[in-house]
C-alpha cells in the first residue's frame, strides 16, 4: 500500500488536512503489525522449546528476528523522519 498510495501521494506534495488522517492510518497498521509480530514470536518461541535443537526451527526463527528488525527499523523512519518531515511541510504551506 505504502509504494503503491502513500508514497507516490507525498511525493505529489499534495499534503492536507487528510495527510494527518493518512498517517494516522498507517500508524494504526504500524501498531497491528508490531502485535502480529508478537504474537508470531511467541508460537516460534513455544516451538522452538518444543523441537528442541532442531537446526531448521532454530533458523526459522533466526530469520523471523531478523524480519522482526527490519519491520521495526522501517516503522522507525517512517514515524519519526518521514511522518513528522510530510505533516511539517504540509503545516508550512497552508
Amino acid at each position: 500500500m505504502e509504494e503503491r498510495v502513500v508514497f507516490p501521494w507525498i511525493r505529489s506534495r499534495n499534503t492536507s488536512v487528510s495527510a494527518h488522517q493518512t498517517i494516522r492510518a498507517l500508524q494504526l497498521e504500524h501498531g497491528d503489525a508490531i502485535d502480529h509480530l508478537l504474537e508470531i514470536d511467541a508460537h516460534a518461541q513455544r516451538g522452538l522449546v518444543e523441537s528442541g535443537s532442531d537446526p531448521r526451527a532454530r533458523a526459522a526463527v533466526a530469520t523471523l528476528h531478523q524480519f522482526e528488525r527490519r519491520l521495526c527499523e522501517h516503522i522507525h523512519v517512517e514515524s519519526n523522519a518521514l511522518f513528522p518531515r510530510v505533516l511539517e511541510e504540509g503545516l508550512a504551506r497552508r
